[in-house]
């Protein structure tokens, strides 16, 4: 409700008065805090523990080769991929983690087997309990201000203006009655991202800028061996990573990486 809210004042009043209200300096911070908030619990998952660090799931040898089975596919396919696959890199992650996690008998499809071929979820009536809801209503600005972010962030980087076409206020709506629907079947809210959007957009400047064959010049000067050379490289991805999400740090990373890989005569395949 708090994003139809939102959405009809956007129409009411126009999308000014929300860049006054929630202007870069909001929305870049809240957007970074929230993406960075997220990475110990995705990294307590990929060491085979529960999201919060407290009980281990599964032994962490079978749990870290599992997720970097699925963090490689998903930085190749996104990388790489062409066509609809390029659109669907976690997609290809998650169905790639399911071989080995299935080979090493992680999964358990005792409900799959107990559920029936053609079923109705069970739906349930909305209440409106107010102590519940003046909680979350500060609780859904921040996704909210994230939202706006969202759809800026993606205006600078395709070069149109969403904010205008298709309009803020239609997908501050759309986003609100998406997670309402969700809210109707059982699920969880509906939400968006910007974080790997910024690292399109970083890795696009790179490019253009010739920074990737300018450090693999620097690099290959510094004439370290194949050990020494991956040593490094070891080493700038765990700097990385305590700071930035997987993903980003790769879609940031590649373009180098594969100029310096390259210029070290390393065999890409």
């Amino acid at each position: 409700m708090v994003y139809v809210i939102l959405g009809a004042l956007v129409k009411w009043r126009g999308p000014g008065f929300l860049h006054r209200l929630m202007p870069p300096v909001v929305t870049g911070p809240i957007i970074m805090v929230i993406g960075l908030s997220l990475a110990p619990t995705a990294v307590n998952f990929a060491m085979g523990m529960s999201g919060n660090g407290e009980m281990q799931m599964f032994p962490y040898g079978d749990a870290l080769l599992v997720s970097m089975v699925s963090l490689l596919t998903t930085m190749l396919v996104a990388t790489l991929g062409h066509g609809l696959f390029r659109l669907l890199p976690i997609l290809c992650g998650v169905v790639a983690g399911y071989l080995p996690a299935m080979a090493m008998g992680m999964l358990d499809f005792s409900g799959v087997n107990q559920a029936g071929w053609l079923s109705v979820p069970t739906f349930i009536a909305p209440t409106f309990y107010w102590p519940a809801i003046l909680f979350m209503v500060p609780v859904a600005l921040a996704p909210a201000i994230e939202h706006v972010g969202d759809v800026l962030a993606i205006s600078n980087v395709t070069g149109k203006d969403y904010i205008r076409k298709p309009g803020l206020h239609r997908t501050l709506t759309g986003d609100g009655v998406a997670s309402m629907v969700a809210a109707l079947f059982g699920g969880p809210p509906n939400t968006t991202y910007s974080e790997v959007t910024g690292a399109v957009m970083l890795t696009r400047f790179l490019a253009m800028a010739g920074v990737p064959g300018y450090i693999a010049d620097v690099v290959t000067h510094l004439e370290l061996g194949p050990v020494e050379l991956v040593i490094a490289m070891s080493l700038i991805y765990l700097i990385l990573g305590m700071f930035l999400d997987p993903i980003g740090v790769m879609l940031l990373t590649l373009p180098v990486l594969f100029a310096i890989i390259n210029d070290a005569g390393f065999d890409l395949i």
